[in-house]
């Protein structure tokens, strides 16, 4: 069967949709009142870093799968670059937050902008992942879907902001 005909399996495919359900929550609550709006940013923002860390240890387990007792040095720092750039996104934020008020510098575009890049950056990644690691062939087109939902939720994210403003 061509990786194009391979089926993504319905469990990961339901669970990875099901997994977008906290960037839209947090992307609506940036819309909501000015208890909540906050929150709505800085839960997305940490949750973004979380499911990039995700990404990125799933590729880890993929090298180590691939090559046991010699994964490739390369590889393995790449997997922890997502996780590393989450992290400083969403500790910016945080910073920001508890400095400004706000979201500083990037402001909220300038986040989910941010975001949005980091998971380009990791899909283009994952759709060498059949041809190099131990990923199914059916990976890439799961990516490919779940990475269309994130980058959507980022575009979202300050346009709830900006329409749920007085």
């Amino acid at each position: 069967m061509t990786p194009e005909r391979s089926p993504i399996p319905t469990a990961a495919l339901w669970l990875g949709l099901t997994g977008l359900i906290p960037f839209y929550a947090s992307a609506f609550a940036a819309a909501g009142p000015d208890a909540i709006a906050p929150w709505g940013v800085l839960s997305f923002a940490i949750y973004a870093a979380v499911i990039l860390s995700f990404l990125g240890g799933a590729r880890w387990g993929l090298e180590l799968a691939r090559a046991p007792d010699a994964p490739s040095t390369a590889r393995l720092v790449m997997s922890v670059l997502p996780s590393i750039a989450g992290w400083a996104l969403a500790a910016g934020a945080l910073g920001a937050a508890v400095a400004t008020g706000g979201t500083g510098g990037l402001g909220v575009p300038g986040l989910a902008g941010g975001f949005a890049a980091l998971f380009a950056a990791q899909y283009v990644w994952d759709q060498s992942a059949p041809r190099v690691s131990a990923a199914p062939v059916w990976y890439p087109r799961l990516r490919q879907i779940l990475t269309s939902g994130v980058i959507v939720a980022c575009i979202v994210l300050p346009f709830a902001q900006v329409l749920g403003r007085p």
